[in-house]
């Protein structure tokens, strides 16, 4: 179970040979207006984006299946590998609403899978269109085939065999799109064909975004996804995106366990009990996957074709006498929470509810975390078809339809609902942030902000988290912006506010009160403290949307780290090689970051382990990274598996003691060995010696750093954030690299990797440090012992305390660093001795962790070790 419970730590995929794009069969064109139909065809390759749609999951090819009418879209995978935990043909991959010309698609669906407990997975031999719908019925694709072992769960719990026995069955999928409908009938007809009596257990599940969906089930509101038997669960866009249901007509869902285990991964799992199947038998099952625009849109059919009785309740929302867009509506009786439905152009809504005495609230807060995206703004996926792509670029420059969505509104008082209520929101305050540097230039900025007296919405405690509200007791503002300029909508109201923009610069604070209705303006000029040097800022361990337990979207991670000044991050998500270069230059971002593209190979039994400089395939499942979950005989063995496949690369053992190789393979620093040798290998060029702001594991892994030195086999030490999310800052740690310039466009990819490769790096959280002895930076061999020079500076709000310089193993000086002059702390030259071949370390220990911007971050430094040849005929470890 514990080998399970790690599941939810992690986006694994499922690589394999490079996908051959099937020749299109005859069908029906899904660019062809329906007219009123349900349509079914093959996503053609000429004129593809007409037929695929983007969104953060979107993942279709030419080739694949397209069922859609005038309401709804899906996008049935072939049989072929494809990415994410599922690797399975058949299932439905792409999902959206039709949406209106110009705006980019949404869909947030990675796929939709049958299973078999954590055994198997219902696998499809072969996709055909059984009816196209160009005689007016029904649009039908049928998927046919076996259960395959599902690989990723045998080697995640440390096994060559699945955890059950072959379910014995063929396996048929029937989908079924109807005309005007927004739900697509799922029927699967399991026969046991082996000639003896099996026994399984039937097992439907979606992995969907978790950067922009919120669970939702019937009856229970937002942010709930398990809990008793349900009559339909799903997700909502949590800025109006779409929403999604899934149900059945004959019984309720049964919410599995493993829901609970790995609902940080996205992994939504429901069974329909155990069946024992006789020789012939059949086990037939019906659902339903709905979308659309709000929940109101997907519960209406069900209750239709449950023939459950309802009202209808519709209404205007304003603001300040204005219509408001992209309100979302809830409704609340005794003991349920009804489906909420969300306000188009004009203001309006519309839903069904179940008989009973509504209450209807309106919500139009907003998230406490904003990113400053273009309203236009898609967000795109490393595997949409790349016409696709081009179109979630476009958006990004604001050329694009926005999906209206109301912020900066407090909740007033629910009313009865009726048949119908109408609201008035008061008007919201606008908020102008201009972040600058001190020659008064536009830099990229991170405001964290907290109102002195939160606002209040008008809805009980214990129904806030079912309309979606945030926790009062938390509430605050924190902002992402990647040119500067960003101008919000936020409730009135008084608030203290942080501004901040890298290492180099000093944080700027202000209050400010917020008037409703009125606009106001604060310029946050940031002082560069600390001038820049030819040592530029790499953070090597960064998630986002490719990686299922990221709560964050690519465009994001990239605009978090420019705000943090972090000028080479390397994008490295859990068993995915992913692209985000198109999007630095559509983010108006390359004169300030250089994005090397990586991944993070994910191994439960193995640990995580990082390679930077990733060669991504758009061609390969997962864009090409390595399957941990393949039959390896050691790590050693996998290890060179990914150096082959990336000859140019930085390869780096990730949180070595947490879910780590060191951890693993029971590395002993004291001997210089593993306990177990088959989970170990020396085939690393560096290792996490810092690990986000919480710094977890540090002490045994500086031990582990020193163990590497002692016995003669030098490692690179890094600093990583390891962020998930916008709440895990980039940067903080980071890895100073000697480029020798001060402007990153002048620098290649192949620059810093071979800058990391040789150990110009200096491990920091916070702080500057800089040492060097003679000529040799760290990580060089020096032949003469010259004093090692020193210089440690840091902002106001980054404090060291002491400087130490190591030589083997051993503190052999000590300065207390006290009295500052401006921001250096020390600046001289400290004379070291050795007899024999040894090694040196600088570090800095700092004092009160940053709060705030920093999230408890401890300032800390060290440089790369210098190794001492004495007798100039090659460096040894003083215990090699």
């Amino acid at each position: 179970m514990r080998r399970i419970a790690l599941l939810s730590s992690l986006l694994l995929a499922c690589p394999g040979d490079p996908v051959v794009e099937p020749p299109v069969p005859p069908g029906v064109d899904p660019t062809v207006p329906s007219g009123g139909e349900a349509r079914a065809g093959f996503a053609p390759a000429e004129n593809a984006e007409s037929a695929l749609f983007g969104g953060i999951d979107a993942e279709g090819r030419v080739g694949d299946p397209v069922l859609y009418n005038d309401l709804v879209r899906f996008v049935i995978q072939m049989p072929r590998e494809g990415n994410g935990y599922v690797n399975a043909g058949g299932n439905i991959i792409d999902a959206d609403i039709v949406r209106p010309a110009g705006q980019p698609g949404r869909d947030m669906i990675e796929e939709v899978f049958t299973s078999f407990g954590l055994g198997w997975l219902a696998d499809s031999e072969a996709v055909s269109i059984v009816a196209d719908g160009s005689d007016g019925g029904p649009a039908i694709v049928q998927s046919t085939g076996r259960a395959a072992p599902w690989r990723f769960i045998m080697a995640a719990t440390g096994t060559d065999v699945p955890l059950t026995e072959d379910p014995g069955v063929a396996i048929t999928t029937t989908y079924e799109l109807r005309p005007g409908e927004r739900c697509v009938r799922i029927h699967t007809d399991m026969v046991n064909d082996v000639g003896f009596d099996t026994r399984f257990n039937p097992t439907d599940g979606w992995i969907a975004s978790g950067e922009d969906l919120v669970a939702w089930k019937a009856d229970g509101g937002m942010g709930s996804a398990g809990g008793d038997d349900l009559a339909a669960a799903g997700a909502v866009g949590s800025r109006g995106e779409q929403a999604f249901s899934f149900w059945s007509p004959d019984m309720p869902l049964q919410p599995l366990a493993i829901a609970e285990i790995a609902s940080s991964a996205g992994i939504v799992a429901n069974g329909w009990g155990w069946r024992d199947v006789a020789p012939g038998e059949t086990v037939s099952l019906e659902r339903r996957f709905c979308v659309g625009r709000d929940p109101a849109e997907t519960e209406a059919a069900r209750y239709a074709e449950m023939g459950i009785a309802t009202i209808d309740v519709s209404g205007t929302v304003t603001s300040d006498g204005a219509p408001l867009p992209g309100a979302r509506v809830h409704f609340q009786d005794d003991e349920r929470f009804g489906p909420f439905a969300l306000t188009g152009a004009d203001g309006t809504y519309s839903a069904k509810l179940p008989l009973g005495d509504w209450t209807a609230w309106v919500v139009a807060a907003g998230s406490n975390d904003r990113v400053d995206l273009p309203a236009t703004a898609g967000r795109a996926s490393p595997y949409q078809h790349i016409d696709v792509l081009a179109g979630q670029l476009d958006a990004l420059a604001g050329n694009a339809e926005p999906v209206p969505f109301a912020t900066g509104r407090l909740t007033p008082a629910g009313k009865p609902a009726g048949e119908g209520v109408d609201f008035d929101l008061p008007a919201p305050a606008t908020l102008v942030v201009q972040f600058r540097d001190d020659s008064g230039d536009a830099i990229p900025g991170y405001l964290d902000a907290a109102w002195l007296v939160p606002p209040e919405h008008a809805v009980p405690a214990e129904s806030r988290r079912a309309v979606g509200l945030e926790d009062t007791e938390s509430e605050g503002l924190r902002v992402w912006t990647g040119d500067g300029d960003v101008e919000l909508q936020v409730p009135p109201g008084s608030l203290t506010m942080v501004g901040a923009h890298s290492f180099r610069h000093e944080h700027r604070g202000d209050a400010v009160e917020l008037v409703a209705g009125q606009t106001t303006t604060v310029d946050l000029v940031l002082d560069e403290v600390l001038p820049r040097d030819e040592w530029l800022p790499l953070d090597g361990h960064l998630h986002a949307s490719p990686s299922n337990d990221a709560n964050l979207g690519m465009e994001d991670r990239l605009i978090a780290c420019a705000a943090a000044g972090v000028e080479i991050p390397v994008t490295t998500d859990h068993d995915r090689q992913a692209d985000y270069r198109p999007l630095v230059a559509a983010l108006g971002l390359q004169d300030r970051m250089l994005n090397i593209p990586g991944n993070e190979t994910s191994s439960v039994l193995r640990g995580h382990a990082n390679v930077y400089n990733a060669a991504f395939d758009r061609n390969r499942p997962n864009g090409g990274a390595l399957a941990w979950w393949d039959d390896w005989e050691s790590t050693d063995a996998m290890y060179l598996a990914v150096k082959e496949q990336n000859p140019d690369a930085f390869f780096q053992v990730n949180h070595g003691r947490s879910s780590g190789m060191f951890e693993a393979s029971q590395y002993s620093p004291a001997l210089g060995t593993p306990g177990q040798d088959l989970l170990f290998s020396w085939n690393f060029d560096g290792f996490e010696l810092l690990n986000s702001s919480g710094s977890q594991d540090f002490d045994e892994l500086r031990e582990d750093w020193f163990s590497f030195l002692d016995y003669g086999i030098p490692k690179v030490p890094t600093g990583t954030s390891d962020s998930h999310g916008l709440s895990a800052p980039c940067g903080y740690g980071r890895t100073d690299v000697f480029l020798g310039t001060t402007d990153i466009t002048e620098v290649e990819t192949g620059d810093v990797i071979e800058a990391l490769s040789a150990g110009h790096v200096v491990v920091a959280q916070g702080i500057r440090l800089r040492a060097t002895m003679g000529d040799a930076l760290p990580g060089d061999t020096v032949t003469g012992l010259l004093p090692i020079h020193v210089t440690v500076s840091a902002p106001s709000w980054g404090q060291p305390e002491s400087l130490r310089i190591w030589r083997n193993h051993k503190i052999v000086e000590e300065f207390a660093l006290t009295e500052p002059e401006g921001t250096v702390w020390f600046d001289g030259d400290i004379a070291v001795d050795a007899q024999e071949d040894a090694w040196f370390v600088v570090e800095v220990v700092g004092g009160p962790a940053v709060g705030g911007v920093g999230r408890g971050a401890r300032p800390y430094a060290a440089a790369n070790a210098f190794l001492y040849d004495s007798n100039n005929d090659g460096w040894n470890g003083p215990l090699e």
